[in-house]
């Protein structure tokens, strides 16, 4: 079964290059349905869903390839 990346895992993920010397902010983020299949650039990442009691709990980001685009 998949398991979902967490924001936190994406987090530490990026905090280790940085720390590594990386210069984040000329790393382009680009999206892969898996490792053989075309890249997509990815262009903005915006807060998603929320949770369906109380609609305050972010459960989910989104990484938009079109951000314009309604």
């Amino acid at each position: 079964m998949k398991k979902p990346l967490t924001a936190l895992q994406l987090w530490e993920f990026l905090t280790s290059l940085h720390e590594e010397g990386h210069d984040l902010e000329n790393i382009k983020v680009l999206y892969r349905h898996d490792r053989d299949s075309d890249d997509v650039l990815v262009c903005a990442a915006e807060e998603d869903l929320y949770d369906m009691k109380t609609n305050s709990k972010l459960e989910t980001i989104m990484l938009l390839t079109n951000p314009e685009q309604l």
